[in-house]
C-alpha cells in the first residue's frame, strides 16, 4: 500500500513537472544561470553520452574567501524522464574554467526514482549556484551533496537555491548510426523553478531509498604536489616529497629530445641523477606526516563581573578549516544543576569525558572543537558559552595545526570513535591542597600533542596561581596562557609536542605556599593523518 502511495505522489509530481519542466525559453546565449538539453538512447549499446559542463567566469585573486578567489560554484543537476517527471537530483561544486564530465549511463541517469527500470530517453536541467552547504567530517554528507573537502563547502540540490554566475555545457548526444554534440539551451530560472526543483528532489530521494540519486565527483584543480608527483616517476623514493627537484627532471627531457639515437645513454643519466636526488627526498620524509604546533594565539577571559550568564574568549584570528580547538572552563561554587550550552556551530563542540570536581566550590570542563567552514578565516575567532543560571566562570582556549583533524581523507580516522581527536585521558583531584596530579600516566600517540588543563578555587591574584607555580614533569610548556584575576577561579593550560607512549603522571603545584580545591584534566591529541 505505501508503494502505491508513493507511486501515485510522483504521477502527481510528474504531472506538476510537465508545466513548469519545458518553461525555459529558446537559446538565448551560450551560457547561462540554468542551462538545459535533452539526452537519447542512455543504457543502449548504441555508444556512450556524455555531459560537459564548465564555469567560464574567473575568480576573484583579492577576495578573502578560497571559495571566491577561485571562483568556485555549484553545478545542480536534474534528470528528467521523457514524461517530464524528475527521476534523478544531484549537485557538485566547480570552480571557474574547470571542466566537469559525467556519463549520462553511469552517472547522471543509472537508478531512477520509483521506475523499476532504466530510462533511455529525457532531458537534463542544469542550475548555477552558490554552494550551499558545509563540509563536516564528523556527519557524512547524503549521496546526492558533493563537497569541495579543500574549501569546506558542499552543492546539495535539494536545498535552497541561490543563483550565481552562469555555466555552458554540451552533450553527446547517442543516434541510431551516429553520435552528435549540442550546446545547452541557456535560461533564467524564475522563483517557481528555484524552489520547485529542490523540493521535488528532496521527496524523491527521500522516497526513493537509495533511488533518484545521480553522483559527481569533485576534482579540484592542479597542486604543485600534483605536477611533482608526475615528475618523480624515474625514482619511486621521490615520490613523498613535493621539491623531487624539477630541474632534474627537465634537464631528463632535454636530453632526451636533443637526439634519438642517445636515448639509452639519456636514460641512464636520468637514473643516475634521480639517485643522487634520492638522498634529498629522504630527507623531506617527515612533511607526509605534518608536526602538530599550535596555531593562532590562544588566550584567556574572566567574567568581569565576578558572575554572568555566559563567558568567551579570543582565541586568535583567521584559524583555518579543522584546525582543533581546546577550551578549558571552570566554575567557582556553581549553581545546582549548572549546565552550558556551548557555541553554535556545523562542526560541534564536544565536551572530553565528564566535567571534574574536587569539591561543590569547584566544576571543571573540557572541549574540543573543529573549526567549521563558517568559523574558518575569522579575522576574530571568539566562541561563547552560556550557562543556565549565572556563574564566576574562567575559560582558556588554544588552537593547534597539525592534528587528526586537519586528515585530508577523513577527519581523524583512527580514533576511538572515529572522528575523534582525543587519544587518551585523566584526571585527577585535590582538596585543600598547593598540589594538583593526574591520577595515571597520559598515553601519547607518536608525534601526537599532550595537553593540561589545572585549575583551582584558590582567587589569589599574584603571582599567577599555577602559572607561577612549578609543573613535574617539566616537559610542559604554557598553553593559551592561565586566567586567575581575583574574584573567579584560576585556571591554565599547559602542552608539549613530540611526546611518544606513557608521559607523566603530572603534577601542578601553586606558588607560595597557597592552597585551593584543585583539578587536573590531561588528554593526547592525535597528530594529522592518524
Amino acid at each position: 500500500m505505501k508503494r502505491v502511495w508513493i507511486l501515485a505522489i510522483l504521477v502527481s509530481i510528474g504531472v506538476g513537472m510537465a508545466v513548469w519542466a519545458g518553461m525555459a525559453a529558446a537559446e538565448s546565449e551560450e551560457a547561462g544561470e540554468e542551462v538545459q538539453n535533452y539526452f537519447s538512447n542512455a543504457h543502449t549499446t548504441g555508444g556512450q553520452g556524455f555531459v560537459n559542463v564548465t564555469a567560464p567566469f574567473e575568480g576573484n585573486s583579492t577576495a578573502s574567501s578560497p571559495v571566491e578567489q577561485e571562483g568556485e560554484i555549484c553545478a545542480m543537476f536534474y534528470v528528467f524522464d521523457t514524461d517530464q517527471a524528475m527521476q534523478a537530483c544531484c549537485g557538485c561544486p566547480i570552480t571557474a574554467d574547470q571542466l566537469l564530465t559525467l556519463s549520462i549511463s553511469q552517472e547522471l541517469a543509472p537508478n531512477p526514482t520509483a521506475r523499476g527500470t532504466l530510462i533511455h530517453d529525457g532531458s537534463i536541467r542544469i542550475l548555477a549556484t552558490e554552494p550551499n552547504a558545509t563540509f563536516n567530517r564528523l556527519v557524512p554528507p547524503p549521496a546526492f551533496e558533493t563537497c569541495d573537502t579543500t574549501n569546506g563547502v558542499c552543492c546539495d540540490p535539494a536545498a535552497a537555491l541561490t543563483p550565481e554566475n552562469e555555466l555552458v555545457a554540451w552533450a553527446n548526444h547517442v543516434q541510431s548510426t551516429q553520435i552528435t554534440e549540442q550546446n545547452f539551451s541557456a535560461d533564467t530560472p524564475d522563483a517557481t523553478e528555484l524552489a520547485s526543483l529542490p523540493e521535488v528532489c528532496r521527496f524523491i530521494t527521500e522516497a526513493g531509498s537509495g533511488q533518484g540519486i545521480c553522483t559527481c565527483a569533485f576534482v579540484p584543480g592542479p597542486t604543485p604536489t600534483a605536477t611533482a608527483t608526475a615528475t618523480a616517476t624515474p625514482t619511486t623514493s621521490a615520490t613523498p616529497t613535493a621539491t623531487a627537484t624539477a630541474t632534474a627532471t627537465a634537464t631528463a627531457t632535454a636530453t632526451a629530445t636533443a637526439t634519438a639515437t642517445a636515448t639509452a645513454t639519456a636514460t641512464a643519466t636520468a637514473t643516475a641523477t634521480a639517485t643522487a636526488t634520492a638522498t634529498a627526498t629522504a630527507t623531506a620524509t617527515p612533511t607526509a606526516t605534518p608536526t602538530p604546533s599550535k596555531g593562532p594565539n590562544g588566550d584567556n577571559s574572566n567574567n568581569p563581573a565576578g558572575t554572568d550568564n555566559s563567558i568567551d574568549v579570543s582565541i586568535g584570528g583567521q584559524p583555518t578549516l579543522n584546525q582543533l580547538v581546546i577550551v578549558s572552563i571552570g566554575i567557582l561554587n556553581p549553581p545546582a544543576g549548572f549546565s552550558i550550552t556551548t557555541p553554535t556551530s556545523s562542526n560541534p563542540w564536544v565536551l572530553i569525558g565528564t566535567s571534574v570536581s574536587p569539591s561543590t566550590n569547584y566544576t571543571q570542563f573540557l572541549y574540543y572543537h573543529a573549526i567549521s567552514a563558517t568559523e574558518a578565516g575569522m579575522l576574530t575567532f571568539e566562541p561563547n558559552f552560556t550557562f543556565n543560571d549565572p556563574a564566576a566562570a574562567t575559560i582558556v582556549g588554544i588552537i593547534y595545526n597539525g592534528t587528526c583533524t586537519q586528515t585530508m581523507s577523513s577527519m581523524c580516522p583512527t580514533g576511538s570513535p572515529a572522528g575523534n581527536p582525543i587519544g587518551d585521558l585523566t584526571t585527577g583531584t585535590a582538596t585543600a591542597s598547593n598540589s594538583i596530579s593526574e591520577t595515571s600516566a597520559t598515553l601519547v600517540t607518536a608525534n601526537g600533542v599532550a595537553v593540561c588543563a589545572f585549575g583551582s578555587t584558590n582567587v589569589t591574584d599574584a603571582p599567577g596561581l599555577f602559572s607561577g607555580g612549578t609543573i613535574t614533569p617539566n616537559d610542559l610548556g604554557t598553553g593559551g596562557g592561565s586566567a586567575d584575576t581575583g574574584g573567579n577561579a584560576g585556571l591554565a593550560i599547559y602542552q608539549a609536542f613530540g611526546l611518544s607512549g606513557l608521559q607523566g603522571p603530572w603534577t601542578a603545584t601553586l606558588p607560595s605556599a597557597l592552597t585551593g580545591d584543585n583539578a587536573a584534566q590531561c588528554i593526547s591529541i592525535l597528530p594529522e593523518g592518524d
